[in-house]
Formats: C-alpha cells, sequence, structure tokens
C-alpha cells in the first residue's frame, strides 16, 4: 500500500480521491431482479473478488490512486431484498 502523507504519489494532480459507495449490499442477500440487474454489470467478477478478498480491494484502491473509500450499506426491502437488520426478505 502506497504511504501516505506527501502529495506526489497521488494520481489525480496530487488531489486525494475518495470513492464514495452509498449501494453496497451482500449480493447472496439481494432480490433476485437486483442480483440478476448487478450480475449484468461486466465487471461483477471483480466486484465479487472485492467481496471475498479485502486486499485485493485495497490493493485496486492504490493502483488507482484513491485515497480513502466509504462503503454505505442501506436497507431498501423492496429493492434490494435486505431489511433493517440485514436478514433477507422472507425470513
Amino acid at each position: 500500500m502506497a504511504a501516505r502523507g506527501s502529495d506526489h504519489q497521488w494520481k489525480h494532480g496530487g488531489i486525494p480521491v475518495v470513492d464514495g459507495h452509498v449501494h453496497v449490499n451482500r449480493f447472496d442477500r439481494m432480490t433476485p431482479g437486483a442480483r440478476r440487474t448487478i450480475e449484468s454489470n461486466p465487471t461483477f467478477p471483480q466486484m465479487q473478488r472485492f467481496v471475498a478478498d479485502a486486499d485485493a480491494f485495497l490493493a485496486h484502491l492504490d493502483a488507482e490512486g484513491v485515497w480513502q473509500a466509504w462503503l454505505i450499506n442501506y436497507c431498501a426491502e423492496a429493492v434490494m431484498g435486505v431489511r433493517r437488520r440485514g436478514q433477507p426478505v422472507g425470513d
């Protein structure tokens, strides 16, 4: 992982980049429709790898020059299939 602190390490004109994702949910807890939509994304295999291997995700962020990532899960039972306590719909 790149050392934090000096501007020369950042690929984006010396500006640290923060990557924020709000739609982070476990794939196995999604409704079938939401899962099909996610799986149709050409980067889905990469997403699966990052879910399974946090070190691979961190290495990807470092390679892209991302300083921080904010991953926020949210509950949207009717759309994604995940309730507030995290149990899948139907439990």
